[in-house]
């Protein structure tokens, strides 16, 4: 950010602003903070209406640890120039630090969406935006920033694959499918697409086959990832094949740390009679995500296993 002139300011003398200013840019490059922020501060007091001065004081104010100072001076910054980028994540980074989550947050969807607006083909940006609008749940935002996409860009199979995602997570599964099989015509080694796809199979109790060879095709381009091992359990579950189940279900329970993954091998050692490794899955899955579901299971195993 440059240095901007506003001398109408309290008709006060530009040049002094601008002397205070370089002064203080001298003394911030010998990291010499306190006399930098002496003469940023009598720079402002010529040129209160400089966006540069006050994003200076908020950095400074930062290596001083005195986030109150150096919010209040962000906040003159966004008044002044609302389309500075650096200062939404500065104010992110105090937020974050002070557990201001949901200011945080807002900030962040702000940096996006002004991010989006400049630049609206640029996949990485449509990428974020998409993750925290799905995070949310805000479900039809999401649609409506990939379809936009999309329509520009019919082939790229990221954006079809994040399509599917959402739908299934809409309960609209069969457009999930849909999208998820042009992503596969597309790229056929497309790993996360072919999981989804098997998974889905799986949890309808379909082509349990198919997607058998789906997932195992994406665990031969990741043999590590948990969620496609737990997608392979899920299949050999279904196929009532529970000791296969149990294996790859516990692989997957080893590499993450997930509430489904947990319940999935609750349910796998409950189908072979083992209510107290059943019991103990079920309650880690609980620990990480309340679900009626699974306490309504563990109603089940209550009478069979001693507290």
């Amino acid at each position: 950010m440059m240095f901007v002139i506003n001398s109408s300011i309290y008709g006060k003398d530009i040049r002094k602003a601008l002397t205070h200013y370089i002064l203080g840019l001298l003394y911030e490059k010998e990291q010499n903070v306190d006399m930098a922020l002496k003469e940023f501060n009598t720079a402002k007091e010529y040129d209160y209406n400089s966006p540069a001065i006050h994003l200076h004081l908020a950095k400074l104010y930062l290596v001083k640890k005195n986030l109150d100072k150096a919010e209040k001076e962000l906040k003159i910054v966004k008044e002044l120039d609302p389309q500075d980028p650096e200062v939404r994540s500065l104010l992110i980074l105090i937020y974050i630090s002070e557990n201001r989550i949901l200011e945080a947050e807002d900030e962040y969807l702000q940096l996006l969406l002004q991010a989006y607006k400049l630049y609206p083909d640029n996949f990485q940006i449509i990428n974020s935006l998409v993750k925290y609008y799905y995070k949310k749940k805000k479900f039809q935002s999401a649609l409506e920033v990939l379809k936009k996409y999309v329509k520009n860009h019919p082939q790229e199979k990221e954006a079809l694959f994040l399509m599917g995602f959402i739908y299934y997570d809409m309960n609209e599964k069969k457009k999930a499918e849909l999208l998820w099989k042009k992503v596969l015509e597309i790229d056929p080694q497309h790993a996360d697409a072919l999981n989804s796809l098997g998974y889905y199979y799986a949890e309808e109790g379909i082509k349990l086959d198919k997607a058998l060879e789906l997932i195992n095709k994406a665990l031969s381009k990741d043999p590590q990832n948990g969620a496609y091992l737990d997608s392979l359990g899920w299949v050999y579950f279904k196929k009532k094949d529970y000791n296969k189940a149990v294996f790859y279900l516990k692989k997957a329970a080893d590499k993450l740390r997930d509430p489904l993954i947990f319940e999935h091998l609750g349910d796998a050692y409950f189908a072979i009679g083992d209510y107290k490794k059943a019991k103990f899955w079920w309650l880690r899955s609980l620990e990480l995500e309340k679900n009626p579901q699974v306490e309504k299971k563990l109603e089940r195993v209550k009478d069979e296993v001693s507290p």
